[in-house]
């Protein structure tokens, strides 16, 4: 098999090539579709391969939306940990890091953002789990960052850290929701409108100077 490049791939290679194309080919399926008007021959034609071909792959359209939501919440918490190495200055950066870094993520793999809540019941147990634990790592993560701004000083030590994580994401998700087209297609957030969200947020969890 040849690559766009006219470099000459072995058969594994050209398999995992393959692959790949499928993968990007169902979640863009599932993110403009949705589950249920994603057919397997959707995805086929668009990933440019045989119907037979994947089901060389796949059992069927329930297993492949799986793989691809797994993909995506792997890449988010590789994403979301690379982005959090870069902090160096405490809660307060680090929770300004936490506020942005979701709409660039949204930006670039839009699906989990586009399907719509009922579509994840079509996940299988594996993909639900995966889903579920990095929704409760995020939250668990952003709650350490305000209790230890709290403990810090930095933040007000009358916030319910349970409350105030709530408001966060629900404000994030409004904000990603704003993204999306009526079409599906997705368009990105100016930056002045992330950061004024960050500000209204920081601005609520600081503590009043007297």
């Amino acid at each position: 098999m040849n690559s766009e490049d006219g470099v000459t791939l072995s058969r594994q290679e050209g398999s995992e090539l393959r692959h790949l194309f499928i993968l990007e080919a169902a979640s863009a399926c599932f993110t403009r579709l949705g589950y249920k008007k994603t057919t397997i021959g959707k995805i086929a034609k668009t990933a440019g391969v045989s119907i037979g071909l994947m089901y060389s792959f796949y059992s069927g359209k329930a297993e492949l939306f799986d793989t691809v939501v797994r993909r995506v919440v792997e890449e988010w918490q590789q994403y979301s940990k690379e982005q959090l190495q870069e902090y160096t200055n405490g809660p307060v950066e680090k929770l300004q890091i936490m506020c942005r870094c979701i709409f660039d993520f949204a930006f670039q793999h839009p699906l989990l953002m586009a399907l719509p809540r009922q579509d994840y019941e079509y996940l299988l147990p594996g993909g639900s789990d995966a889903l579920k634990n990095a929704n409760a790592d995020w939250q668990q993560l952003m709650a350490e960052t305000i209790q230890a701004g709290i403990t810090a000083g930095e933040f007000r030590d009358d916030l319910d850290v349970k409350n105030t994580v709530d408001v966060i994401n629900a404000l994030q998700q409004a904000f990603i929701a704003r993204m999306f087209k009526r079409d599906r297609t997705i368009t990105s957030l100016s930056p002045e409108l992330i950061e004024a969200m960050v500000s209204l947020v920081l601005n609520g969890l600081a503590v009043k100077k007297k």
